[in-house]
């Protein structure tokens, strides 16, 4: 887990870093933006995401195929760029104008007060800025331990080790959400049976823009779960009908 977790903070450093050197080309693409031109943005800032696939990217992509009218595909990028970024008030209040566009919209319930407070805090900041967070503070920690001596050293090593725990647990969890698999289907609707097999029941119909994890495949079938828990098998091709968040 730590592994994972040493990758993508240095991965997202090194797309900071490389995103800074290519501002004439981000510079060119706004231009495009605000003058209409969509397609021409739309084509350097897919030339940019092979190389440099962060939040600003992202979220571009996601507004420029809004203005298209290509709602999946504006939905998978917001979707992209919330893994990495989940406390922007536009971009929550994008994926919700692309939510109100699509067929199927998915009713969840209502957060308990608790609930809501802890995912509040875990949504504070970045995966990658609770990284940072973890890495200071263990930092002080090593400090304290060697550097202080008696009932001083107690004083700071024990708060900040509670600290320290906290945000191991928040970059736990917030490493977890950023590998699950996650999906938006492309494919204008799938039929979702209740087997991996064509004779099996329909138990419902899912539309173009809808998410899903996938828990399980069988041949060219897999298990789909939506966010708000149901699930069945369809059948369907990866990269062709659907794509991963």
């Amino acid at each position: 887990m730590m592994k994972k977790a040493a990758v993508v903070f240095f991965l997202l450093l090194s797309i900071s870093f490389g995103y800074s050197i290519n501002l004439n080309i981000l510079k060119k693409a706004e231009n495009y933006y605000r003058n209409g031109n969509y397609e021409k943005a739309l084509n350097i800032y897919k030339s940019l995401e092979k190389k440099y696939p962060n939040y600003e990217i992202f979220y571009n992509l996601g507004n420029i195929y809004f203005k298209l009218k290509k709602y999946p595909l504006s939905k998978l990028y917001y979707l992209r760029a919330y893994k990495i970024k989940q406390n922007d008030k536009d971009l929550l209040h994008n994926l919700k104008a692309v939510e109100m566009r699509l067929e199927d919209r998915i009713k969840l319930p209502e957060e308990d007060p608790f609930t809501k407070f802890l995912n509040g805090i875990k949504n504070a900041f970045s995966l990658n800025t609770y990284l940072i967070f973890s890495v200071i503070i263990l930092f002080l920690l090593s400090i304290f331990f060697f550097f202080l001596k008696g009932r001083i050293k107690l004083y700071f090593i024990y708060p900040l080790l509670f600290i320290f725990l906290i945000l191991l647990i928040i970059d736990v969890v917030k490493i977890n959400e950023y590998y699950k698999d996650v999906f938006v289907l492309l494919t204008p609707k799938i039929e979702v049976k209740s087997e991996p097999s064509d004779i099996g029941t329909t138990v419902f119909i899912i539309h173009e823009g809808i998410d899903f994890e996938i828990k399980q495949r069988v041949g060219e079938w897999y298990l789909i779960v939506l966010r708000n828990g149901y699930r069945g098998w369809i059948k369907a091709t990866e990269n062709k009908d659907f794509l991963k968040v």
